[in-house]
């Protein structure tokens, strides 16, 4: 959370030290600083736009049929909670591009030595790790760890995107309003919560991305409630029941219309344009 913070620039008033901190927080993560930052900036700046966005960006249903069927695995499947290094390092239609590779679609010229840099912090960290340990120690003791940890991001960012429920949008019908409203809160329990910084609090924060750092997101949220009225979501669908949920009914959003839905492969897709914007 102190890295995500670095990478909206809240950690700090000073861009120096957030860059410092950042790449000290995401190298051991295997994740390039710069890469991650920039990718994660577009994200928020186009959130549930069809095309635009960069993180589980609704598959269109063209798309959907063309996937091979590895595609559709990786996608569709539970490995979908191991995702995240694949979305680091491929370049296809369902990724922002390569986060390692400075010349990658990702990045404009003026960002690839900061990609650069932050690519050889990672391979520099993952030289010193082989370096100074046994490779069994580091299977069982980062390797093993570093899983668990991707596959509780990937969980929580795809909750955190992708319900049955959830607005979709192309063309004039899109906003930045209306896309950070579209995305949903939840609780793991308040030991957990404790634990990941309430990260599950995430409506708030996609509307005031670059002003409210995590420690402020709770108080942020009782403060908008009344504000925002219904248009606030949580879903208190217990996790594991809300993962399955998403994972069996979210493949794919009509070629056409501009306020979209999921639907799920094999359903007859209807008019989403009817739904509630």
């Amino acid at each position: 959370m102190v890295g995500h913070d670095c990478g909206h620039r809240t950690f700090s008033d000073s861009v120096g030290l957030c860059d410092l901190f950042g790449h000290i927080c995401h190298a051991p993560l295997l994740v390039p600083f710069h890469g991650w930052r920039i990718s994660h900036r577009k994200h928020h700046e186009h959130h549930n736009h069809v095309e635009d966005d960069h993180t589980w960006r609704p598959t269109s249903k063209t798309l959907f049929d063309n996937s091979t069927g590895l595609g559709k695995l990786m996608r569709f499947s539970h490995l979908l909670l191991v995702i995240f290094p694949a979305y680091l390092l491929t370049d296809s239609p369902l990724t922002s591009g390569n986060h390692f590779n400075p010349w990658s679609r990702l990045f404009a010229p003026e960002e690839r030595l900061g990609a650069f840099l932050s690519a050889a912090a990672v391979a520099s960290w993952l030289a010193f790790l082989f370096v100074t340990f046994p490779v069994r120690l580091l299977l069982d003791a980062y390797f093993a760890p570093y899983i668990f940890f991707v596959v509780w991001l990937d969980l929580v960012t795809y909750l955190h995107h992708t319900d049955v429920g959830v607005n979709y949008y192309r063309g004039s019908a899109w906003s930045f309003l209306k896309g950070g409203l579209s995305t949903i809160d939840r609780s793991y329990g308040w030991i957990v919560d404790h634990l990941h910084h309430d990260i599950g609090t995430h409506m708030v924060h996609h509307l005031f991305f670059t002003r409210v750092p995590h420690y402020s997101l709770v108080e942020a949220t009782e403060a908008l409630k009344p504000l925002l009225g219904d248009h606030y979501k949580f879903d208190d669908t217990p996790v594991l029941q809300a993962y399955l949920r998403a994972k069996n009914n979210c493949h794919f959003v009509d070629d056409q219309g501009e306020v979209l839905q999921y639907h799920a492969e094999g359903e007859s897709v209807v008019d989403s344009n009817k739904k509630a914007q």
